[in-house]
């Protein structure tokens, strides 16, 4: 109920200042589901949060996560806010499964706005988040594998090199990026 609440108070301009005392204390919370809560409204209304960065720095996982499943299923909201705000996920948390959940989300948009979101992925270079030593993020890539095959149409060149530069990172087995690399050659190869 509290959820409904605020992302109503969120569209009322008489209501801002509590709405977004309410919505800010609530994503405060020490409890992830009431994070959760607050995250939705924010979601809706991302000026309901005044310092969204240093705050989401905060926020348990699973609000994390949970914000990044609503914010393409919003009815009306632009396709560029819905971005920015998956991006911010992505930055204030290292998270692979946040990550993960972001990855699709943003491949949820990409049928929308794939440009946008190749837009963002180049931004966001989210093969940094995959290599490295002990890395093990197998649902992230399997996500972000998700994502670029949104954007292949947009993006081929992107999406080849971001390809390549998964297959030779020396942490990853290979063979879910190497499967995909032959399915989609026929859209981003020369």
């Amino acid at each position: 109920l509290l959820e409904q609440v605020l992302i109503l108070a969120g569209d009322n301009p008489l209501l801002a200042d509590i709405a977004r005392w309410a919505t800010e204390s609530t994503i405060r919370s020490i409890s992830p589901a009431v994070q959760a809560i607050g995250l939705a409204a924010w979601a809706h209304h991302p000026q309901l949060a005044t310092d969204a960065r240093r705050t989401l720095k905060r926020v348990d996982a699973v609000a994390l996560q949970r914000a990044a499943l609503i914010l393409p299923s919003i009815a009306g909201k632009p396709s560029g806010q819905a971005i920015d705000q998956l991006m911010l996920l992505w930055q204030v948390s290292a998270d692979p499964g946040v990550r993960a959940v972001v990855a699709q989300s943003l491949a949820r948009l990409a049928l929308r706005a794939p440009a946008a979101v190749a837009d963002a992925l180049r931004y966001l270079d989210p093969v940094q988040a995959i290599t490295g030593e002990g890395a093990d993020h197998d649902g992230l890539r399997r996500a972000l594998l998700q994502v670029l095959g949104a954007v292949s149409g947009a993006a081929r060149s992107f999406v080849r090199s971001t390809l390549v530069a998964m297959l030779v990172d020396p942490s990853s087995s290979s063979h879910v990026e190497l499967d995909y690399l032959v399915e989609q050659w026929p859209d981003i190869g020369d």
